[in-house]
């Protein structure tokens, strides 16, 4: 995983806690006492969405945003493997689907940067 796509590691931390919440029996405490819950809002909300920003900062959106799609994979995995959940045919092959999406989509999308030009303010296209 690259530098600028770790808020995946974080949405899926946040996902793991809100759902450890529940099974723990958080659902049936007053909402101000589940902390796992707000904990895991907080990796979602705030810091992923932070470091989401950052990393447009470093790649362009059309690579960025194809990588979102391994939220998907990374969260599936990890609830097989932390959660022992199990992961059926059907899902299965739907999260093949994803991946060969997300690589196809990051591995085709555009990679040219712009910059303007100073002399006649029109953006230009870096080969």
């Amino acid at each position: 995983m690259s530098k600028s796509n770790n808020h995946i590691l974080y949405i899926y931390l946040g996902i793991i806690l809100q759902k450890i919440s529940f099974l723990e029996g958080e659902h049936e405490l007053a909402w101000h006492l589940r902390w796992r819950w707000f904990l895991g809002l907080l990796l979602i909300a705030v810091i992923a969405s932070i470091m989401d920003c950052w990393s447009l900062a470093f790649c362009p959106l059309s690579l960025v945003a194809p990588l979102n799609g391994a939220t998907i994979v990374t969260n599936t995995l990890f609830s097989i493997f932390v959660l022992n959940e199990k992961l059926g045919l059907r899902p299965g092959l739907c999260l093949t689907v994803v991946v060969v999406g997300v690589v196809l989509s990051a591995a085709n999308g555009s990679t040219a940067e712009r910059k303007q030009n100073p002399q006649n303010k029109n953006l230009t296209r870096n080969p």
